[in-house]
């Protein structure tokens, strides 16, 4: 007899093996991060969610997009995705919208990822409110205000992360460095947790879970002051049942020694890619002003993880290995030093195939220079790196990159004739420029984004394609054949991701600037794709325009 202990142990296995598979070992099995799991709550089920439920684990395929970049390797791939396809994409319409207004006269946008887990989608938005609606027609189940932060001074918004959805729960972090834990069936909130008290302090970044954790970075926008800068970025672990601090990574020195050893900032602006066997990617910004030459005793061997990739153990946050790619950058409204050449968009994470056809592991990310490195993801050692734009502090990698079939989608900006988006700027810029009327005229009219797909194992182009007109801070997202792209002028396309040939196309706000194009559309700042419906997250600049998340799929 084959017992249906025995069985459940084979089918333990095998799931390992299959993550183990689609992370690319290569020639060997490590341990868990070369560690032993010591939390006796961390079981195998609840590390790689043997259960069948809500899961980021990608090797499980569900419909479902649980988190902003769609699973633990930030792939924005959703392989069970079947009904829209190179043939039917051209008859989306929208369907149906989330608008939501508090008080008379007032629309909430929604900056951050919709997420979708069976038939129920939940939105966090602008105002700190988080929703829970059907997913096949957009009825409202629930409504709720989670968060009472104020609004950051940049995008004025309380909720810029995605939640995180998980068989029971949803986790979502706030403009005030405030965790919240609801209950996903009602949307009370069971516990929330500050996890950094500096008043600047926010969650830009989404969060991810693993085991028992939920994954955070910890942002600011102190840099657009002349305020004393003291912050410090941060990656941590809170623990999911109860809200404690299981863990907390600083990126720079402590800022109430006298003389640290390197400035403030180095925020956390990226969202954590997880490979469950080796750790936490994850990527850092610049320092907001210059360290001591003469550091403290405390601070004197304190690392340089500004403008880097580092990974980390999930378990307790340790460093182990860092990937540094611009030395010396030291950018804010105070000392515009540096080119700002942050690591804010999340890793993604994929096999890539060398010597004999074997897999090794692999993360890429872009930055704000322009440059697509793919590194060995033991070791951060760079395997290949492709120039895709000219870079800028508005310019290069804002726009996540997808994953899919050994193919690399990337999207990235620069100006309309080639040159960094830096040469029209200001050199004092700080990140307000985005507020202004010259910035807007920028963004939307002024700059081109690039389209590439890449060969995963060599960096080798399949194909490009150039999309003037604005700058890209959604994600591009994919499935079933179809590249879906969209812009900072509320341009919404579909492409066939297997050569770049458009399928369907769509306008978001503005109206039409008398040359063919549009001018004030929504800035669109988010892409998820579930059962055969696209979410769009915006924010509109005219009033009149749609307001929160259009939701578009076949009549």
């Amino acid at each position: 007899m084959y017992s249906k202990t025995k069985q459940s142990s084979f089918l333990r296995i095998l799931a390992i093996m299959g993550v183990i598979a689609f992370m690319g070992c290569g020639a060997g099995v490590e341990g868990l991060e070369g560690d032993s799991v010591s939390e006796s709550s961390v079981t195998p089920k609840e590390l790689f969610n043997f259960g069948g439920g809500v899961t980021e684990n990608p090797l499980l395929q569900s419909a479902d997009w649980p988190s902003a970049g769609h699973d633990w390797a930030h792939t924005g791939h959703n392989p069970a995705e079947t009904a829209l396809s190179v043939e039917t994409v051209g008859d989306v319409a929208e369907v149906w919208r989330h608008e939501f207004s508090p008080a008379p006269g007032v629309q909430v946008p929604v900056l951050s990822t919709a997420v979708i887990a069976g038939d129920v989608v939940y939105i966090a938005d602008m105002g700190g409110f988080v929703h829970a609606r059907s997913a096949t027609d957009g009825t409202l189940l629930w409504t709720q205000l989670t968060s009472f932060s104020e609004p950051d001074p940049v995008f004025f918004s309380v909720f810029h992360a995605a939640p995180v959805v998980t068989d029971h729960d949803l986790f979502v972090g706030d403009s005030g460095s405030i965790i919240h834990k609801l209950d996903r069936d009602t949307g009370v909130t069971e516990w929330s947790t500050q996890v950094e008290a500096h008043p600047d302090s926010l969650i830009q970044g989404d969060l991810a879970t693993v085991g028992p954790y939920v994954i955070f970075g910890v942002s600011s926008f102190e840099n657009t002051t002349v305020n004393d800068l003291t912050m410090r970025g941060s990656i941590g672990a809170l623990k999911k049942w109860n809200g404690e601090l299981a863990w907390k990574t600083y990126t720079t020195s402590d800022q109430s020694l006298t003389d640290p050893r390197w400035g403030a900032g180095v925020a956390v602006w990226s969202s954590p890619a997880i490979d469950p066997l080796r750790g936490i990617y994850i990527g850092t910004g610049q320092y907001y002003n210059p360290g001591s030459e003469n550091p403290d005793p405390e601070s004197a061997n304190d690392p340089d993880y500004s403008d880097s990739l580092l990974r980390l153990s999930w378990l307790n946050g340790d460093v182990r290995n860092n990937h540094q790619f611009t030395e010396g950058d030291i950018f804010g409204l105070e000392y515009p030093i540096g080119p700002d050449a942050d690591l804010g968009t999340p890793p993604n994470l994929f096999p890539v195939h060398g010597h004999f056809g074997l897999p090794k592991p692999a993360v890429g990310v872009g930055d704000k220079t322009g440059h697509y490195y793919v590194m060995d993801r033991r070791n951060l050692n760079v395997l290949w790196s492709r120039k895709i734009v000219e870079g800028g502090v508005l310019g290069g990698f804002q726009a996540t990159a997808a994953y899919a079939d050994g193919i690399v989608y990337v999207a990235a900006h620069e100006r309309i004739d080639g040159a960094s988006i830096n040469d029209s700027m200001p050199p004092d810029l700080d990140s307000r420029f985005i507020q202004t009327p010259e910035g807007t005229a920028l963004i939307q009219k002024g700059s081109r984004t690039r389209i590439m797909a890449l060969d995963a194992d060599t960096g080798d182009v399949v194909w490009e394609k150039y999309v003037n007109g604005a700058i890209s801070f959604a994600p591009l997202v994919v499935a079933n054949g179809v590249l879906y792209h969209a812009n900072a002028n509320g341009h919404l396309h579909a492409m066939d991701a297997g050569n770049g040939d458009e399928l369907f196309s769509t306008q978001i706000g503005g109206f039409p600037d008398g040359a063919g194009g549009y001018v004030f559309g929504n800035i669109i700042t988010a892409l998820s794709l579930s059962r055969g419906r696209v979410y769009v997250s915006s924010i509109p600049l005219v009033p009149g325009a749609p307001t929160g998340v259009l939701v578009y799929g076949l009549p």
